[in-house]
């Protein structure tokens, strides 16, 4: 895969940002959306050995489209200077927790668990956490998962969540509203002729995770 030609798209698009330019650019544009759900085919195959789900899951319904919802943005730029998947048990339109790629010239990284969850599911994962506080910090400060991604993520509340005392051992958790684990990657990765499996790895380090998160959802 010719990813080098999803780069320099994407260069050119986060300096012309417009539909004319665009349109004008449309053919070179399919050609990096193909490459991209080509790679993102080849990741499903290979979440498919841990994770049966994803086995019989489209590649096209995994992939996010470039045009950007601008209603209710100060950017109106009309487009994501980015590509990216996501990978879900039941699809990416449920409220599951999944994996992620992102490519973006100088910003790519992979991801895994969920970046905003329903106020529902929020509250269900915060319980989870509080009354499994032993295995959560188990799986979170797994070494090699926090070796490859660091620490856990996301936009956190300035006081403690509704439902939830502020001396519960997890608050620094329960105030987050979102779940994620990130990890950089830079071009090179990509030139690697093993990143798809690479990529697979770091998914499969995270699954403990993830799996953690998503029988949350079935709890109440």
């Amino acid at each position: 895969m010719d990813f080098q030609k999803i780069f320099l798209f994407l260069t050119k698009l986060k300096s012309n940002n417009n539909k004319i330019w665009f349109d004008e650019n449309r053919d070179e544009y399919k050609i990096a959306r193909e490459i991209w759900i080509e790679m993102t085919q080849k990741i499903l195959v290979e979440l498919s050995d841990f994770h049966s789900d994803f086995f019989h899951q489209n590649a096209r319904k995994c992939v996010f489209r470039i045009n950007r919802d601008v209603r209710f943005s100060n950017n109106k730029q009309p487009y994501k200077n980015n590509f990216g998947a996501y990978f879900v048990p039941h699809g990416k339109k449920s409220d599951n927790a999944g994996y992620y790629i992102h490519l973006e010239p100088g910003n790519s990284f992979v991801a895994a668990g969920r970046h905003a969850p329903t106020s529902t599911g929020l509250f269900k994962i915060r319980t989870a956490i509080s009354q499994n506080s032993k295995k959560f910090n188990k799986i979170i400060f797994e070494k090699k998962l926090h070796k490859n991604f660091g620490e856990i993520q996301g936009n956190s509340l300035i006081r403690p969540p509704r439902g939830f005392e502020k001396e519960d051992p997890m608050i620094r958790f329960l105030k987050l509203k979102g779940f994620i684990f990130l990890c950089p990657i830079d071009e090179n990765f990509f030139l690697d002729k093993n990143f798809i499996k690479k990529i697979a790895k770091k998914f499969e380090l995270a699954r403990p995770f993830v799996d953690f998160i998503n029988k949350s959802l079935e709890i109440l």
